[in-house]
């Protein structure tokens, strides 16, 4: 079970897919700033200080899988 939202776990997955924070709200249909507060709720949850390392760890914790970003 994972300790994100399913809404953190939109926008990281996302995030993986390697779009800006800018897309991301455009895709979500949220604000930048709402993107950028869960960008920072995910990484304190994880204990990551990037997207990289959030994405490694959701991928290692199979949270997201290498298909979801094809």
């Amino acid at each position: 079970m994972s300790v994100l939202t399913q809404r953190e776990l939109d926008v990281l997955n996302k995030a993986a897919k390697g779009l800006s924070n800018k897309d991301i709200a455009s895709e979500l249909f949220l604000s930048v700033h709402t993107v950028e507060t869960h960008l920072r709720s995910i990484f304190n949850k994880i204990g990551v200080g990037s997207r990289i390392e959030a994405v490694a760890q959701a991928l290692k914790k199979g949270w997201i899988t290498l298909e979801d970003l094809s």
